[in-house]
């Protein structure tokens, strides 16, 4: 690999980490994803098992497939917080590049320009870059273990093979949806896509692979959680076409008008757009590789989640990764082309750096300037968050939660429910996003209708409140008084306990 490779993987695996982190410190991450996450590897490495208190306590295995926290379970049990998950979340994705870069040297030899420019290419990708901003999930390692799965698949060499076929089983740990990913990559395999030098060996495995993603898929959605004693929550995903995954597989044949319907809506149109414009649409020219896209697009557009087509949410992962892997293909059957014609290589690089750049948005540095540094913040971290009993049960501002989230149980507001009654204390900051109260007036009326479920005030300071249960120890919610400091945060609680004023600006 070339070192100005290897360095820049560096670089960018502590950009990215340091998105995740930081964004994480200025209390801009959720309840949804990262405290959640952060809450079942608490739980697991615990001994309360695969729980998730924010899905009301359910085996997350009826969420989602995904046994890859198990595999780094150890790791959080010596470092037990959100920022560990981050800095695996970051360094992962970007680390995934290289692996790009041997990807397109398979294919297009090692003098080729494209075999540099094709991490890059990735780099910029702004689905991949949004998604490593967005809180926490575990289908984000997978462009590591894909790509380099690929890479190490079609090498020449045994020990290579192993270790690419080693990864290429792991993404089978990263979520359940990942089973018809393989089945594309194998089928374009069987269908010649895989290097000349490897050709017939990608085909071998592939008669393997197919039959093996197809039963861990179906295992996943349906035996583990019938073991569990309970159903696949995501189903519900399709309950317009029917909601089993016979009524899926066959509803472009039932009800072709509905399909096309289903899935040429302007929202998903614009995803589209954004999948394939920064790459210049090129991956499409070869059709074998883009075929590997084809599945999780579909599993995606059958959705009756509109919310999912948003470009700053991680659900471009899965498909884009297809079109990663056709785009080496594309670039050698479009040079044919051009050399038939004699046009000049550097139409093709010029079309590419315009998609890149077009849409590639702003920089991870510029992504720092948007995450604000309040005095607030450091108080919450300083004094706050060490002075909550780690023992009690909680319900937060969301996007206080992570910050919570090592414990048994943590809810965000308005949920206050846990699996035998109501949590022992609840902190409210109404100067973080409360969602999913996101008016002002709605959070009065919640703070308001709390003494009428048996909780009390027992700490106010600018613009956190904490109320404890009635009945319980008076340190079950604070291990001590945090020490108050007052820096007029917009719309702190005044001295009434009734309402809000607006505050001044931030000191």
């Amino acid at each position: 690999m070339g070192l100005k490779t290897a360095i820049l993987a560096v670089i960018f695996a502590f950009l990215w980490s340091s998105v995740g982190v930081i964004r994480y410190l200025r209390f801009e991450s959720a309840s949804h994803d990262l405290g959640l996450f952060t809450n079942v590897m608490w739980n697991l490495t615990n001994g309360h098992g695969h729980i998730s208190s924010i899905l009301n306590g359910i085996n997350l295995f009826l969420d989602h497939q995904d046994p890859i926290l198990w595999i780094i379970a150890p790791l959080f049990k010596i470092f037990p917080s959100p920022i560990t998950l981050l800095i695996l979340q970051g360094s992962s994705l970007a680390l995934a590049g290289p692996a790009l870069y041997f990807v397109a040297r398979q294919y297009l030899g090692s003098r080729h320009w494209f075999i540099y420019m094709l991490p890059l290419l990735y780099w910029n990708y702004l689905l991949i870059r949004n998604a490593n901003a967005f809180e926490f999930h575990p289908i984000k390692f997978l462009p590591f273990f894909f790509l380099w799965g690929i890479a190490g698949a079609q090498s020449q060499s045994h020990t290579k093979r192993v270790l690419g076929i080693i990864s290429l089983l792991l993404c089978l740990t990263v979520k359940e949806s990942v089973g018809p990913l393989l089945v594309a990559l194998s089928l374009a395999w069987l269908l010649g896509a895989g290097p000349k030098s490897s050709r017939a060996f990608t085909k071998r495995l592939s008669l393997y692979l197919i039959p093996l993603s197809i039963t861990v898929f179906i295992f996943n959605l349906f035996i583990i959680p019938k073991i569990i004693g309970g159903e696949y929550r995501h189903f519900s995903a399709y309950d317009h076409i029917g909601g089993t995954l016979y009524d899926i597989l066959l509803y472009p044949l039932t009800n072709p008008m509905g399909f096309f319907e289903q899935v040429f809506t302007m929202n998903r149109l614009k995803f589209l757009i954004w999948l394939l414009a920064p790459l210049s649409f090129i991956p499409l020219i070869n059709w074998r590789g883009a075929l590997v896209s084809l599945p999780p697009l579909l599993m995606l557009f059958l959705q009756n989640w509109d919310n999912r087509f948003r470009p700053e949410f991680y659900y471009g992962i899965e498909p884009c990764l297809g079109l990663f892997y056709a785009f080496p293909l594309a670039v050698l059957s479009i040079e044919k082309f051009m050399l038939k014609w004699k046009i000049k290589k550097a139409v093709l690089a010029g079309l590419i750096i315009i998609g890149t750049v077009v849409f590639g948005s702003h920089s991870e540095i510029y992504r720092f300037s948007l995450y604000q540094t309040l005095q607030h913040h450091s108080w919450l971290k300083k004094h706050l968050v060490p002075s909550v009993n780690p023992s009690s049960t909680l319900s937060t501002t969301a996007h206080l939660a992570p910050s919570f989230s090592t414990r048994y149980w943590i809810k965000n507001i308005p949920d206050l429910k846990t699996q035998s009654g109501y949590v022992d204390c609840i902190i409210h900051d109404s100067a973080l996003n409360n969602w999913p109260i996101k008016k002002l007036k709605d959070q009065k009326k919640f703070i308001s209708n709390l003494s009428n479920l048996g909780y009390s005030l027992i700490y106010s300071c600018d613009s956190v409140r904490i109320f404890k249960k009635e009945n319980i120890a008076d340190n079950a919610c604070l291990l001590y008084q945090p020490k108050c400091i007052d820096y007029s945060t917009p719309f702190h609680w005044t001295t009434s306990t009734e309402g809000y004023e607006e505050g001044g600006k931030n000191k």
